[in-house]
């Protein structure tokens, strides 16, 4: 640059006032280059670059690379004059984010973050964590699942901006695959992590009329300081903490991913087949015969009838493994990287557990979790979060949903023996460490234990792995097994052929009621199920139209098939600001108008099968049928919500739009249930199913 040009531009600076001016006067054209070249010029010690791209996809993927079917490549304008030569630059650095979610001790978190670093810092890159990640992620490239296609287009579309296109996919050095242990660029990143270089969000309704800015588009309110030099130095110097260790050897990766040999023809043996039947244990078996991966699933419940003896003992069941759950976060982690999962469920029998992914390493999985149960220690702390949680779940469940009301009533009348939540929370005060430490002993002392195992696995393998079940449990419980009239299942009410009945709960916070209208169908059988999901998906498209989208009775309105202790029958739940009288007789409209629908055509099921069904189980006055509604009725507006709407009685046959509602038919009053105790003392019960594989043919081949 000249010194006229240098002069000129120096007095235009002067005239915009954007600098103190008496400062200007004294600056040279050396100051402006000496400049130039330490903070702007390529290659600049102290340049410091971030590039945003924006890449227009109007006229396709092209665009980011292609301009008018030609590489942008050329040295040349459109017109034909030379461009200015593009310098060579080193490849970007994408940044790097470590999101923290807590809004209390930000300053304590951070230093902990920084002493961690340190940590790795002076640990430098290790071999054997490059090759587990390595290994890792060979293993999940190599066995990918399939993927929503939506999702898998974005994702990839999201790394050809990262990646070269022969690396998107195949994930050589790029998202999938690690090819090579660089140590050197691991110690480059880990420099870079300074407090100097750092920037914190946090993000609290706690900063709420502390900020000083508005966000443009979204009115975000937000404030910007600058970090304190004190606090960079406290950083920069914190040191390391003790409590701080590299990560030890993860136990659970698999090397063996071969398919086990196969034992049993998949046509003679498509079914799960008996392989023992013990006093304590009963296991089922099937080898995979169909998506011939190295993985397997396994799955047992322990079955005792200790936890639902009483509320306080279902109670510390409940407790107990949410506990352990919690507990087993020390193994959740390396397991999930290593390709398994596993699962712990309370049940109304007692505890289920399943474990699934890659077989190799599931039996160190399941011994680990087994060597944890029954050494378990309950600590007081965690006791007292989990149990507070655990009271406040049942206290809110009154304000929970209507609908959901309806469902749990349904379920509370229907079954032989549940226990309430208002049951539940009444002794929730005696629930005590001490009474934990002993409730558990007992609960694993005698147990039944019923499995299923499939997958890539042989029989002995099963059986190895149930008995190392049964041995841990001796060995450290010294676990007996259940006597067979403790090991029986729950039935369902069997309601009276042609009864009706209806039962009222109110729900002082929602303004909507609810209620589900349960017809009994019978017991679970092979025919009775085809007939009715045939049925239930025949009137699922109508019902939602007709009563939701026509009549407008409330946002949720659902039909299905309701399924409990191997009983099964149609269920229609509907949430709406009308009385649920009213919503009743809109639903038996409904089925009273089903006879125009029967305009089927099916192959193994005669048109006349799925109408009998009908006409037998769910029409009015139909001889097997058996109805039961449940009614929960918002108080919010005090008692008229009952039966009347907007000031008017739900008589008229119209919708509000005019249009002609179908006619109610005439229902036969229904018995009103005022006690849940007698109700279920006068009803009889249905037996328990049977099962699908006849078991003493089982039993035989053994």
């Amino acid at each position: 640059m000249t010194d006229e040009a240098f002069q000129k531009h120096l007095k235009a600076l002067v005239s915009k006032q954007t600098v103190e001016v008496e400062f200007l006067k004294t600056v040279k054209k050396e100051d402006f280059f000496s400049f130039f070249k330490d903070r702007t010029a390529v290659g600049a010690p102290y340049r410091k670059k971030f590039s945003i791209y924006v890449v227009s996809s109007v006229n396709g993927e092209q665009q980011s690379t292609e301009t008018n079917g030609e590489k942008q490549t050329t040295e040349t304008t459109e017109d034909g004059n030379n461009l200015l030569p593009s310098p060579e630059l080193p490849p970007l650095c994408y940044n790097s984010y470590f999101p923290l979610y807590v809004t209390e001790h930000i300053d304590d978190i951070i230093t902990l973050t920084y002493q961690y670093f340190n940590m790795l810092k002076r640990e430098g890159p290790k071999q054997w964590i490059f090759d587990e990640c390595k290994d890792l992620s060979a293993m999940t490239f190599r066995f990918k699942g399939k993927e929503k296609p939506r999702n898998y287009t974005t994702q990839v579309a999201g790394l050809i901006h990262k990646y070269s296109l022969s690396k998107v996919l195949s994930g050589h050095g790029g998202p999938h695959l690690m090819s090579e242990f660089q140590p050197d660029l691991i110690t480059m990143v880990m420099d870079k992590l300074q407090p100097d270089r750092m920037r914190i969000f946090v993000v609290s309704k706690k900063f709420e009329d502390k900020t000083n800015i508005k966000e443009k588009w979204y009115g975000t309110d937000y404030s910007v300081e600058d970090i304190p030099d004190s606090k960079i130095q406290m950083w920069s110097k914190c040191g390391e903490n003790e409590n701080f260790t590299l990560p030890e050897k993860n136990d659970f990766i698999p090397t063996d991913f071969e398919l086990v040999t196969r034992e049993v023809d998949p046509v003679s043996f498509s079914l799960p087949e008996l392989i023992k039947d013990s006093a304590m244990t009963q296991l089922w078996f099937k080898q995979d015969d169909t998506y011939l991966l190295p993985k397997a699933c396994i799955n047992f419940e322990l079955i005792s009838s200790l936890g639902r003896s009483d509320p306080v003992n279902c109670n510390l069941m409940y407790l107990f493994v949410s506990l352990f759950k919690d507990a087993l976060n020390e193994y959740a982690y390396d397991a999930e990287l290593a390709g398994l999962h596993y699962g712990l469920e309370c049940t109304i029998y007692g505890m289920s557990f399943a474990i699934g992914g890659y077989n190799q390493k599931q039996k160190v999985l399941l011994a680990k979790i087994l060597e944890k149960m029954t050494t378990f220690k309950v600590d007081p702390k965690r006791f007292e979060i989990y149990k507070e949680m655990y009271t406040r779940s049942l206290k809110n469940f009154s304000a929970e949903q209507p609908h959901q009301h309806a469902i749990y009533y349904t379920s509370v009348l229907m079954s032989e023996f549940m226990w309430t939540k208002d049951e539940l929370l009444q002794c929730v005060d005696e629930m005590t460490v001490e009474k934990l430490d002993a409730f558990i002993p007992q609960l694993l002392s005698k147990l039944y234990i019923e499995g299923l195992i499939y997958g890539n696995v042989t029989k002995q393998i099963a059986l190895d792995i149930v008995e190392t079940v049964e041995s841990i449990l001796t060995t450290k419980c010294n676990t007996k097994p259940l006597l067979p009239s403790q090991t029986k299942r729950l039935r369902e009410l069997q309601l009276p052929d042609g009864s009706s009945f209806v039962y009222h709960e109110k729900n002082h916070v929602h303004k909507s009621s609810s209620i589900e209208v349960y017809y009994q169908c019978g017991l679970q059988q092979t025919q009775p199920n085809m007939l009715l999901e045939m049925f239930v998906q025949i009137i699922a498209e109508p019902c939602f139209d007709i009563l939701r989208t026509k009549e407008q009775l409330g946002y949720i309105v659902f039909s299905g098939v309701r399924r409990s202790n191997g009983v099964q029958g149609l269920r229609v739940i509907i949430q709406s600001d009308r009385s649920p009288e009213y919503v009743e007789k809109r639903v038996e409209a409904f089925l009273n108008s089903m006879d125009k629908l029967w305009k089927l055509n099916l192959k193994t099921v005669k048109k006349e099968d799925v109408f009998s069904f009908f006409k037998d189980r769910i029409a009015v006055g139909a001889p097997y049928r058996k109805k039961f509604s449940i009614h929960v009725v918002s108080s919010v507006n005090g008692e008229k919500e009952l039966t009347e709407t907007n000031g008017e009685k739900q008589t008229t046959e119209t919708t509000d739009d005019g249009n002609n509602l179908l006619p109610s038919p005439e229902l036969p009053p229904p018995m009103v249930v005022t006690s849940v105790a007698e109700f279920k003392r006068d009803m009889g019960l249905y037996p328990l199913p049977r099962p699908y594989i006849d078991l003493q043919k089982a039993r035989s081949k053994l």
